[in-house]
């Protein structure tokens, strides 16, 4: 049967970063320019408090429950003590807001991203499904390099409540395709949330193996740009 939907992911797949953040760099673009971190004693505190932060919240939200950016910096507010209860979620807020700004700055769009989309989107239904913990993250990010237009819908761990690979979000964006799990090709860098999970639930899938990882995997397709996929489909 002919794929009638391409799912993607979409950080790391649509948009990417050069080099790719870690955890340090996460808690600079929320620390630095924020405006609130004399609550502080420097960023090597906040950034000590933002890993516990992670955590306690990876650790109290099981079998892939999504928690929101937003609900990181409140609980980084909470063990910070001088940050008084009224005051927890305006700081977490402006925290939130410098954070997504900064992150936004950093993003990139790869050139076989926009040579590939227009060609994909003529020939099939284009969908996003990815885990974020913003709302309208990626909708933001994806307008601001105008790629929006090119996919029917979004869907994101914030609004779902789970996250890849739980398989609730796969299955609310197979009934918003109302579509077959065998009319879907999955795309996207992540063997078990965008390839093995998918697949496992009937669905096609491919790994976006930009960076050359030695991944091994029977069975599994790899490609090294989007533009490949016009070869492979």
């Amino acid at each position: 049967m002919p794929y009638k939907w391409l799912f993607f992911d979409c950080m790391e797949t649509l948009v990417d970063f050069e080099p790719v953040p870690g955890s340090a760099d996460y808690a600079a673009w929320a620390f630095h320019g924020s405006g609130v971190e004399d609550f502080w004693n420097g960023f090597s505190q906040f950034h000590s408090f933002y890993l516990e932060a992670d955590h306690h919240l990876s650790k109290s939200n099981e079998h892939h429950a999504e928690w929101s950016t937003l609900e990181r910096f409140r609980n980084i507010c909470n063990i910070t003590l001088r940050i008084a209860p009224n005051q927890i979620e305006s700081v977490a807020r402006q925290l939130e807001t410098n954070f997504f700004r900064t992150y936004r700055l950093k993003c990139i769009i790869l050139g076989d991203v926009k040579k590939a989309l227009p060609g994909l989107s003529n020939h099939y239904q284009l969908a996003v499904v990815s885990n974020f913990k913003i709302e309208n993250g990626v909708r933001d990010i994806l307008t601001q390099f105008e790629l929006l237009d090119y996919f029917e819908w979004v869907l994101t761990s914030f609004e779902v409540g789970w996250r890849k690979p739980n398989r609730i979000i796969y299955n609310n964006a197979l009934e918003l395709a109302c579509a077959k799990p065998e009319e879907i090709l999955f795309i996207g860098d992540d063997l078990e949330n965008d390839v093995k999970t998918p697949k496992s639930m009937g669905m096609d899938a491919i790994l976006l193996n930009r960076r050359s990882n030695q991944i091994d995997g029977e069975g599994i397709t790899k490609i090294s740009t989007l533009l490949e996929l016009k070869e492979i489909i």
